[in-house]
């Protein structure tokens, strides 16, 4: 388990998106983290230096694009 020490103006969703990728999914996980209880509001903007334990989670496969016309 990885953590992440905020940034002035940091928000949760912004973390996961930088962190995962994503953040469907990844927030919630986040969020309810047993760790994070009492720490991490979701739609906090947190100060600097707030750590926040970050869980393991797969990255989405990468879906090709499809056209119908070249």
């Amino acid at each position: 388990m990885d953590t992440y020490t905020t940034r002035d103006g940091d928000r949760l969703d912004q973390i996961c998106l930088k962190v995962y990728g994503k953040t469907r999914e990844a927030t919630e996980r986040v969020l309810y983290q047993v760790a994070n209880y009492g720490v991490v509001d979701m739609c906090a903007v947190f100060p600097a230096g707030q750590v926040i334990e970050l869980p393991e989670i797969s990255a989405e496969p990468v879906v090709e694009e499809t056209q119908l016309w070249d």
